[in-house]
């Protein structure tokens, strides 16, 4: 499964917050050429011209320069699919395309998950003129680690986790609106995986309907 958390306002001394969680299943590997991710991505979000900017596992990062108007894209290169698309305005602000929207609620619980991640890399981004990437690392740990998401990922196995700095804006003039979009790879239990939650007979909205 692939779970994709977006957390906006995290430059140190902003209020950090998970806004958007989608999770799914892995797709078919077919390893798409080239050409076909980048005219995928362009069928999302049309743009001038789109390059590599960097690559994490197997996940490529697409950027496209914002004369106007331009994108940062994240592709699974075994699948093709896209985790995460957003706009990037040199005059404004843009915003999310892909995920639309929420697939699931998520909570916040507390404690920690059983396992760390195997692996935790972040994409290279002009948040280095911010905060250190170890700052942001532990940052975003501290916040999703208290999720019921990254805990079910983590009492099922290995997981591992990428970090891509997004800028709506021009990242270097308006670092208050960057977000962290986090792609987080592995087994996880329901309600994510699809199966329904399992309910407890013996709990207190059973023993409740008895005094009613």
């Amino acid at each position: 499964m692939t779970a994709v958390m977006i957390l906006g306002q995290i430059i140190p001394g902003a209020d950090q917050a998970l806004e958007m969680l989608d999770v799914f299943p892995v797709g078919e590997i077919t390893y798409p050429p080239e050409n076909e991710i980048l005219s995928l991505i362009n069928d999302i979000e049309p743009c001038g011209y789109y390059s590599q900017a960097g690559s994490v596992g197997q996940y490529r990062h697409y950027f496209c320069e914002p004369g106007d108007f331009g994108a940062s894209a994240v592709v699974d290169e075994r699948t093709g699919q896209v985790p995460f698309l957003g706009t990037v305005i040199w005059a404004g602000t843009g915003g999310v395309m892909v995920p639309v929207e929420s697939s699931h609620d998520w909570a916040v619980v507390g404690g920690a998950p059983a396992i760390g991640p195997s692996s935790i890399e972040v994409f290279p981004s002009d948040l280095i003129y911010f905060m250190e990437e170890a700052t942001l690392v532990a940052n975003v740990m501290a916040e999703l680690d208290q999720t019921d998401v990254l805990q079910s990922f983590a009492a099922c196995g290995d997981y591992r986790v990428a970090i891509l700095p997004y800028f709506p804006a021009v990242g270097l003039t308006q670092p208050q609106l960057a977000k962290a979009v986090v792609i987080v790879n592995g087994t996880c239990g329901a309600p994510w995986n699809g199966e329904p939650v399992p309910v407890d007979e013996k709990g207190w909205g059973a023993v409740k309907s008895l005094y009613r």
